[in-house]
């Protein structure tokens, strides 16, 4: 072996040696990957034929001292899958006490509390826990990975101390939550097991422990990415759901010619330039509106009501344009709703969701044909997670806003 990698394996042994403890009676200690996170493991593993191929390849790599601490260069995850195969159906790994664990760090976006006005990146936390890579039994549980993560306005709405919500606010002090796209580690549920892609409301970190497993979404991987189930895949099914089939896109994006000359639509404008809302749309659709989906509220839906056709419907999913202020908007032309007859109804995708499969049949089918465009806009890492969700109140993203936690 060279000098370089001998003096690497002995750096590496001094920092390990520090943070090494003992292991139980018939368990060893393993240190594995760059990290070193220590996994204390049953003896009877160590001539293992698929331990024995790890310790190969630790030798290859950093040369083996059988009296020192035994790092394993290998990634986390593989070990996690060898180990699972050792210990087929019981999985049980001692630490002591008597329970299995398998403990690794876990970076987390945590909380710091409840806030007014325009989310800030210091109204979150990047932090490094632990968590154990193991779905306790009894709990119907599921431990995984998380691989993309979705930034959406409606997470503002958690920020603040409101309860009377379909959904609750965020737990200070702990991870935030969204959708995303993640990979099952260990299962304690029987419609899931190891290797399983899902999609649903998971936490803001590395790895997470699911209890709430109704509304999620086995993924069966094609030719279509990953990180398109939370979006094209998922935000677009509220806009199927809602009917909507306006040919003009009236929410805030900086380059208007990208929804004109890439998306497809007729005209498009900025609503935040314009100064006078009324006579915009009088421009822009000066016989009327048959269709109006609203995921803006304030001053764009009060000039919307003016410009309702009779009959006109109305579909309110999000309004973003008030989820940052202490006191909402009032409206000042609701009359409309009466003299026009309109419909104006508010939804959630999750109303819907016997659908979805139809859905995701129609969709995947015209995205693989070309017929549907998709835009996404990609942040590489938790630790760029803040920035990203900030960045959707100034209007920095371009497309669908996505965070990549980690690969497969």
């Amino acid at each position: 072996m060279k000098n370089s990698a001998k003096e690497g394996h002995q750096k590496q042994q001094a920092t390990t040696t520090m943070k090494r403890r003992v292991a139980p009676q018939g368990c060893f200690t393993v240190y594995v990957g760059p990290q070193k996170l220590r996994f204390v493991i049953k003896t009877q593993y160590s001539n293992h034929p698929l331990f024995m191929k790890l310790l190969e390849e630790a030798e290859s790599e950093y040369g083996y001292n059988s009296h020192g601490p035994l790092v394993l260069p290998c990634n986390v995850d593989v070990f996690y899958k060898v180990l699972m195969k050792m210990e087929g159906e019981d999985r049980e790994v001692a630490d002591g006490k008597g329970r299995g664990f398998v403990e690794v760090a876990n970076k987390q976006v945590i909380f710091k509390g409840f806030i007014d006005g325009i989310p800030k990146e210091t109204d979150m936390e990047v932090k490094v826990g632990k968590i154990e890579l193991k779905a306790p039994k009894g709990s119907s549980a599921l431990l995984v990975k998380n691989l993309y993560l979705s930034c959406d306005p409606y997470m503002r709405g958690r920020m603040r101390e409101f309860y009377d919500s379909y959904i609750p606010p965020f737990v200070p002090g702990q991870a935030l939550e969204g959708f995303g796209v993640s990979r099952v580690i260990d299962s304690d549920n029987a419609d899931y097991k190891p290797g399983d892609f899902i999609s649903g409301i998971t936490g803001w970190e590395e790895y997470s422990l699911v209890h709430t497993t109704g509304q999620l979404r086995k993924i069966h991987p094609d030719d279509i990415p990953l990180s398109f189930h939370v979006g094209l895949l998922a935000s677009s099914f509220a806009l199927l759901t809602s009917e909507r089939r306006i040919k003009k896109h009236l929410v805030s994006i900086a380059v208007v010619d990208l929804l004109k000359n890439k998306l497809g639509f007729d005209e498009a404008f900025n609503y935040k330039e314009e100064t006078d809302l009324n006579a915009t749309l009088e421009r822009y659709f000066p016989q009327g509106i048959d269709i109006y989906f609203d995921n803006v509220g304030g001053d764009m839906l009060d000039a919307a009501l003016l410009k309702m056709k009779p009959f006109g419907r109305i579909a309110v999913c999000g309004m973003v344009s008030q989820q940052s202020l202490s006191k909402t908007e009032g409206m000042h032309n609701l009359f409309c709703l009466i003299s026009k007859r309109i419909r104006m109804q508010g939804f959630l995708q999750s109303d819907y969701l016997d659908l979805f499969p139809q859905f995701l049949e129609y969709v995947s089918s015209y995205y693989k044909q070309g017929k549907i465009v998709y835009i996404e806009d990609m942040n590489e890492g938790l630790e760029n997670a803040p920035s990203a969700f900030v960045g959707l109140f100034s209007g920095k993203n371009v497309g669908k806003q996505v965070v990549h936690v980690a690969d497969e």
